[in-house]
């Protein structure tokens, strides 16, 4: 096992991920989506599957690709971004919410004027960028890179041997 979770991210983590499950599990999983993504939609669904089935035993951490440039105004940002953002809103009043959007990938574009939390998410992308992800899903399994020959269900057999690597 210690040969497929041999590359371990470098980097500072992402400020302000959202986060689903228990904040002192032994496995902590960390995806980057888009959410043009297919495949991020069948991760997201995997990732929700096993909160549900384990929920002492997984912390879900996600980030969710966006656009972004720093002279990008704030009104064009909260367009374009506008999915994203709801995601974020729905995160902050209410987790369940948010999580059955994100299962359902059934993302409201409501326009968000929240300026707090366009700044936040703006903060999120910057340091996003910075991480160079090159393709969605982009997953963490205890800050270990996770191996694309494996998917979100096979965690359920690996358990055990993903705890030791730490």
């Amino acid at each position: 096992m210690s040969e497929c979770f041999s590359k371990k991210h470098l980097g500072n983590p992402i400020s302000d991920m959202m986060e689903f499950g228990n904040k002192n599990a032994d496995i902590v999983i960390t995806t980057f989506i888009s959410l043009r993504c297919t495949h991020c939609r069948k991760v997201v669904n995997d990732v929700i599957n096993l909160l549900t089935q384990f929920p002492k035993r997984f912390l879900w951490r996600v980030v969710i690709d966006g656009v972004y440039h720093p002279a990008m105004p704030e009104d064009v940002f909260a367009k374009i971004n506008a999915r994203q953002l709801n995601l974020l809103r729905l995160y902050h009043q209410d987790k369940k919410q948010c999580m059955k959007a994100l299962r359902g990938w059934n993302i409201m574009r409501n326009n968000i004027k929240d300026a707090y939390l366009i700044a936040a998410y703006r903060h999120q992308l910057e340091m996003l960028q910075s991480k160079n992800i090159s393709h969605y899903p982009h997953i963490w399994v205890n800050d270990y890179i996770f191996p694309k020959e494996y998917t979100i269900k096979d965690l359920l057999c690996m358990q055990d041997e993903i705890i030791q690597l730490r």
